[in-house]
């Protein structure tokens, strides 16, 4: 039964580090993508 506990904990805790790190990896894209729209806008 622990190992099964452990098991179901586990997949829940990868995840949740899978989706945070799709989240910020989506944001560092998106503000990459906004950065040199702007810095071409300006020249």
């Amino acid at each position: 039964m622990n190992i099964i506990l452990t098991y179901f904990f586990l997949l829940e805790t990868l995840e949740n580090l899978y989706t945070t790190y799709v989240e910020c990896s989506l944001k560092q894209i998106f503000l990459d993508k906004t950065q040199k729209i702007f810095k071409a806008n300006r020249k």
